[in-house]
C-alpha cells in the first residue's frame, strides 16, 4: 500500500470486526506498523457507514497524536495534549495515497498507526488480578478521558478489549477511536451506527445519547473487570445497577473502590461522577471542595456567582450579538459546527437569596427546554420568562419535541 509518507507491506491479519479488519505490516523503513481498513462487504449505507467512522477515527487521532504538518486537518488545529497523557493514546502515522480526491479532499480507505505489541487488558485480567495495578491503570485512563473531555471528545467504546498493555511505563494504551465523537451534542444520527459492548457501554449509548459520563460509566466498568475478571453485566441487578450484595465475586474490591465503581455504573447518567476530575478525585481520596450553585457542561464546571450566558462558541462579538446586548462571547461557550445553538442562547441568573433561574434569550430559533430530576419530560421555556431551576435538572439547550434534546447542561445546587 502506498501512503503519504511511505510504502507498507502486508504480514498478516491481527483482528476483523463488524466495521473492519486490522494488519500488521511494515513499512519502507523498516518499522512495524497496524493498518485498519473498513469491510467493504455489505449494503451500501454500511459500507458508507464504515468508510466514514474510518475517516472520523483517523482526524481524530491525527489531532491527538499526529506529527505536524498534518495530512487530514489543515483546516484544524491539533488538539492540546500533555506529552505524557499522548503517550496513553495509539499514534497515528499515515493513510493511503489514494484517499486525495480530485476536489482536494482526503478520505481515506486505510489508516496507518503504530503497531502495539502486547495483549489487551480483557486478556490479561481475565484470569490474573493485581488490585495495586488496577488502580493505578485506572489512574491513568481516568487523566486520558479528562484530556479527551477537555478537548471536546467522548471515545464512547472504553473497555478492557481497547486498553492494550505493554509491560512498559506507556501503560495502558487507549486504542479504537472509530466510535469516538467530536462535540456533546445529543441529536444522533441514524446512518451513524453505535458499537455497544454489552456490560462496558453505558446504557444510554443504546437510544443515541452521549454524555461525558457515558465515558465515566465504561471506565469503571473497565475497573470492575480488571478487579474480578467477570463481565460487569453479570453483576448488574434487574434495575441495571451494580448489585453489591455479590460479595464472593467482589471480594478483591476495597469497599470505598467499590463505591467509586458503584456510582460510576448508576444507571441514570445524573447520578453518576459528572466529570473525570470528580471521579479522579475520590479514587485518589481527594475531598472536593464544595462548590455553590455551579452549571456542568461539556465535561467542566461554572460556578454561578452572578449570571452566565449559554451559546455558541465564537471569538468575539458581531453586529447580531450587539443587538442583543452583548459585547463578550457567552460564558460557556458550546462547540457546534450545525448551528443549532444560538450565539447567545439563555442567561442563568442567582439571586440574591442563592435561588438560580434560567431564561431563554429571545430570538434564539431553537429553543431551550428544562426537564426536572423528578420528570421524564422536558418543558419548553418560553423566551424572556424565567423558569426557578431544581438541584439535578437537565437544560437543553436547542430543543425539538420531535428529535429531543441538542446540547445538555447540568444543574446542581452546593
Amino acid at each position: 500500500m502506498q501512503g503519504f509518507r511511505g510504502k507498507y507491506r502486508i504480514a498478516g491479519l491481527i483482528a476483523s470486526g463488524g466495521l473492519g479488519r486490522v494488519w500488521r505490516a511494515r513499512s519502507d523503513k523498516g518499522v512495524t506498523v497496524a493498518i485498519k481498513e473498513p469491510l467493504t462487504e455489505g449494503s451500501p449505507d454500511q459500507v458508507r457507514i464504515n468508510c466514514e467512522k474510518l475517516k472520523i477515527e483517523a482526524v481524530l487521532l491525527e489531532r491527538l497524536t499526529g506529527i505536524k504538518p498534518l495530512l487530514l486537518s489543515q483546516q484544524h488545529q491539533a488538539y492540546s495534549l500533555e506529552p505524557r497523557i499522548q503517550s496513553h493514546i495509539v499514534k497515528f502515522i499515515d493513510v493511503d495515497k489514494d484517499a486525495l480526491r480530485p476536489n482536494g479532499e482526503i478520505f481515506p480507505h486505510a489508516l496507518v498507526m503504530e503497531y502495539i505489541e502486547g495483549q489487551n487488558a480483557n486478556d490479561v485480567f481475565r484470569h490474573s488480578h493485581d488490585p495495586g495495578r488496577v488502580e493505578n491503570y485506572w489512574e491513568d485512563l481516568l487523566r486520558i478521558v479528562n484530556s479527551l473531555h477537555e478537548n471536546y471528545i467522548l471515545h464512547r467504546d472504553i473497555s478492557p478489549h481497547n486498553l492494550m498493555l505493554t509491560g512498559s511505563l506507556r501503560d495502558p494504551v487507549l486504542i479504537d477511536f472509530g466510535t469516538a465523537k467530536e462535540g456533546f451534542n445529543q441529536l444522533s444520527d441514524s446512518d451513524m451506527s453505535i458499537v455497544i459492548h454489552p456490560g462496558y457501554s453505558a446504557p444510554e449509548l443504546g437510544t443515541g445519547q452521549a454524555f461525558p459520563s457515558s465515558d465515566l460509566y465504561s471506565v469503571g466498568a473497565t475497573s470492575l473487570f480488571m478487579y474480578t475478571g467477570v463481565i460487569p453485566q453479570q453483576l448488574l441487578n434487574s434495575a441495571g445497577q451494580l448489585d453489591t450484595s455479590r460479595r464472593s465475586q467482589l471480594r478483591t474490591i476495597q469497599t470505598d473502590r467499590l463505591s467509586i465503581i458503584q456510582k460510576a455504573m448508576s444507571f441514570n447518567p445524573h447520578d453518576r461522577y459528572q466529570t473525570a476530575e470528580d471521579m479522579l478525585d475520590a479514587l485518589e481520596r481527594r475531598i472536593s471542595s464544595t462548590l455553590p450553585s455551579h452549571l456542568i457542561a461539556s465535561g467542566r464546571k461554572y460556578v454561578i456567582e452572578d449570571e452566565l450566558t449559554i451559546g455558541r462558541s465564537h471569538a468575539s462579538c458581531n453586529r447580531d450579538c450587539r443587538k442583543k446586548g452583548f459585547s463578550e462571547p457567552p460564558d460557556i461557550a458550546l462547540i457546534d459546527p450545525e448551528g443549532y445553538v444560538s450565539r447567545h442562547h439563555a442567561i442563568v441568573r442567582r439571586d440574591v437569596d442563592g435561588d438560580c433561574f434560567i431564561e431563554e434569550i429571545p430570538a434564539a430559533p431553537s429553543g431551550t427546554a428544562i426537564k426536572h430530576a423528578v420528570s421524564k419530560t422536558f418543558q419548553r421555556l418560553q423566551p424572556g420568562r424565567e423558569y426557578e431551576l431544581e438541584d439535578g435538572d437537565v437544560i437543553a439547550i436547542a430543543f425539538s419535541p420531535v428529535k429531543g434534546a441538542y446540547r445538555t447542561v447540568f444543574f446542581r445546587e452546593s
